[in-house]
């Protein structure tokens, strides 16, 4: 499955969240305002950089840095920090193009 990179868009792995984020994917899907994700990617959504990195400093805790697992993309550039089990492409060639994110194939797996 793939995701749309809507506006400025932050993807977690839900095995990532699952084993790192206090209280695990229960806590972090009542704590947190998520976007449109699939069975294996959580998507955070901002419209500005500023906004995108208030929500990242609310995941922040003591056990929990978004900075190791976390993939960023714009929705007109693409991806901007990269996360070795996530995988960005455009579909189509059309102007402005579209991104989407999904999870690795091998990374089904871990």
């Amino acid at each position: 499955m793939t995701v749309q990179v809507k506006f400025l868009s932050a993807f977690f792995r839900k095995t990532d969240i699952a084993a790192h984020y206090p209280g695990d994917c229960r806590a972090f899907e009542s704590e947190q305002f998520l976007g449109v994700g699939d069975a294996d990617l959580y998507c955070l959504v901002a419209m500005s950089g500023g906004d995108l990195e208030s929500a990242l400093d609310a995941l922040r805790t003591e056990s929990f840095e978004p900075d190791d697992w976390v993939a960023l993309a714009d929705m007109w550039l693409g991806p901007l920090k990269h996360n070795p089990h996530i995988v960005f492409t455009v579909k189509g060639d059309s102007m402005p193009p579209s991104w989407v994110a999904e999870l690795r194939e091998e990374s089904r797996h871990v």
